[in-house]
């Protein structure tokens, strides 16, 4: 049972970072860019989007070894600015569509646990699937929408930011990723994923 329960979370994890990434590629389509590249993102084939070592080999390794989280990511979709009709705004919307897929996939997941409770129709180990795909795009919601580059959140922090601080925002922030690693390598994170379950337990 854990090793289907693995099996079903691994692949729940990788169904959350294509549409992650498939949102990112269809908006960008949808703003103009037409290249082939954006083109072959518009798929829910997950050989298209999965990296080898940060869709594949990092998170089983995580979820083998019952770590309690998980870290992992998609290749990113490559935007032609030039292609876009108002790139800075249109990159933004691009780049906030990802992790809105994960938070409507959140919601759509919670109404779905929700439902089953209040019908009594739920067996514990459906329950523990659905409330571990709930909170992982909370976190993946959560993450994303961090202010540091490359993160998603960036982009849109980069649209509002004034000219004079585009530039060492983009050369220095990256190293804020540094605390946020050493938060998730050593557990000092986790009371933040303890408080994101509590809230789920509470709207329950």
């Amino acid at each position: 049972m854990i090793i289907l329960k693995n099996i079903l979370f691994y692949l729940f994890f990788v169904l959350s970072l294509v549409l992650h990434e498939l949102a990112h590629a269809f908006m960008a389509y949808k703003k103009g860019d037409h290249s082939n590249q954006i083109k072959k993102r518009l798929t829910l084939n997950p050989l298209v989007h999965m990296d080898i070592w940060g869709s594949a080999l990092l998170p089983l390794m995580f979820i083998l070894s019952n770590s309690g989280f998980i870290v992992g990511w998609a290749k990113p979709v490559i935007v032609n600015a030039n292609a876009l009709k108002n790139p800075l705004k249109d990159i933004a919307l691009i780049s906030i569509c990802g992790p809105i897929t994960n938070l409507v996939l959140a919601i759509i997941c919670f109404l779905a646990l929700k439902t089953l409770f209040i019908i009594n129709g739920i067996n514990l180990f459906v329950l523990e699937l659905l409330y571990l795909f709930i909170l992982l795009n909370i976190i993946l919601f959560v993450f994303n929408m961090l202010p540091i580059p490359p993160l998603d959140g960036s982009k849109i922090i980069f649209f509002v930011l004034p000219n004079k601080y585009k530039k060492p925002y983009m050369k220095y922030g990256p190293y804020l990723m540094i605390p946020i690693f050493i938060l998730i390598l050593t557990g000092m994170g986790n009371p933040l994923l303890m408080s994101f379950s509590k809230l789920i337990n509470i709207l329950l």
